[in-house]
């Protein structure tokens, strides 16, 4: 999934860019895991295939009200939305930390519940073409805490 960039305006259906579809329709392709009506700037994809969804797909629900505001699962007006855009954005750098830890511990959980069945799914759908009958040993052990940021020491 893309990130998309967009602002929405208040009457939570316009996006800042008109070319690029509606919330809704960007709601939809995240609610549906499938491609946007266009890019974020407007264009129209080069390959298209509507209604799509890559058969290894799997939706994680459960990572905060921000999250679910950030792919369109609420409006940003949502009342729990607005609490944690208070603490992100807010002086607190206490709560902003324990924001932050909470929500890494509950998205590496929900990760691993999903990632067998993401495996399934994938291997079901291409067979021999699958990533993972081809790499074997990453679908039996997904590594939540990759080593991120080594070059940064250096």
């Amino acid at each position: 999934m893309f990130p998309w960039f967009i602002g929405i305006a208040d009457d939570e259906e316009t996006l800042e860019n008109h070319m690029s579809g509606t919330w809704e329709q960007l709601s939809k392709s995240h609610r549906d895991l499938t491609e946007p009506y266009s890019t974020a700037n407007g264009n129209y994809h080069r390959y298209w295939y509507l209604g799509y969804q890559f058969a290894g797909s799997v939706a994680l629900h459960g990572l905060g009200a921000l999250s679910d505001a950030l792919v369109g699962r609420r409006k940003w007006s949502d009342p729990s939305v607005q609490e944690e855009r208070n603490i992100v954005l807010g002086e607190s750098k206490e709560a902003f930390d324990k924001y932050v830890t909470t929500y890494q511990k509950r998205a590496v959980q929900i990760f691993l519940e999903h990632w067998h069945r993401m495996v399934k799914e994938e291997v079901a759908a291409y067979g021999e073409r699958s990533f993972f009958s081809r790499n074997a040993s990453l679908a039996d052990d997904p590594d939540p805490e990759p080593d991120v940021g080594t070059d940064a020491e250096d």
